[in-house]
C-alpha cells in the first residue's frame, strides 16, 4: 500500500505537470509590452517616413519596409498564442526594421529638403534667365529685325506705288 506521502508526491507531479504548460506559454509568448513597443516603433517610423515625403524625399523604399514590419507585427499578433517563440522573434524583427526605417528617414528628408532646394534656386535662375531675355528683345528686337532684313533684302529695289 503506497504511503500518504508518496500521493502527496504524486498529486505535487500532477499539479506541476498541469500548470507547467501555461507556465511555459506564457513566459515564452510577447507580452502586451512588447507589442506595445513594437507598435509604438513602427508609428514613430511611420510619422518620420511620412515628414521625409512632405520634404521631398524618396520614401517608396522605406514605405515598402514598412508594411513588412506591419505584416510581421500582425503576424505575431496572430501566432502569439500557437508560437510564442515565432511571435516574439517576428516582434523583434518587425521593431529592428523599424528602427532602420527611422534612421534612414531622416537621411531622406535631408535629401529631399537639399533638392527642393535645388529646385527653387533653378526656377529663381531660370526666372531671371527668361526675364532678361524678354528685356533684351524688348529694348533691342526692332533694331536687330531691321538689320536682319536689310542684310537680307540689301540687293532689292523698293518703289513707291503709283509713281
Amino acid at each position: 500500500m503506497p504511503s500518504p506521502r508518496s500521493y502527496l508526491l504524486l498529486l505535487l507531479i500532477a499539479g506541476a505537470l498541469i500548470f507547467l504548460p501555461v507556465v511555459v506559454s506564457y513566459s515564452a509568448g510577447a507580452t502586451s509590452t512588447e507589442f506595445a513597443s513594437t507598435n509604438s516603433a513602427i508609428n514613430s517610423a511611420f510619422v518620420a517616413a511620412y515628414n521625409a515625403g512632405q520634404s521631398g524625399g524618396n520614401v517608396t523604399v522605406l514605405a515598402i519596409r514598412l508594411n513588412v514590419a506591419v505584416g510581421l507585427y500582425q503576424k505575431a499578433l496572430s501566432e502569439n498564442a500557437t508560437d510564442p517563440v515565432q511571435a516574439t522573434a517576428d516582434l523583434q524583427n518587425a521593431s529592428n526594421i523599424a528602427g532602420s526605417v527611422l534612421a534612414s528617414a531622416k537621411s531622406a528628408q535631408k535629401t529631399g529638403v537639399s533638392a527642393r532646394q535645388t529646385q527653387d534656386l533653378e526656377s529663381i535662375g531660370a526666372s531671371i534667365g527668361i526675364v532678361a531675355a524678354a528685356s533684351l528683345v524688348y529694348i533691342y528686337g526692332a533694331r536687330i529685325y531691321h538689320e536682319i532684313w536689310f542684310y537680307l533684302y540689301r540687293n532689292y529695289r523698293v518703289r513707291a506705288s503709283g509713281g
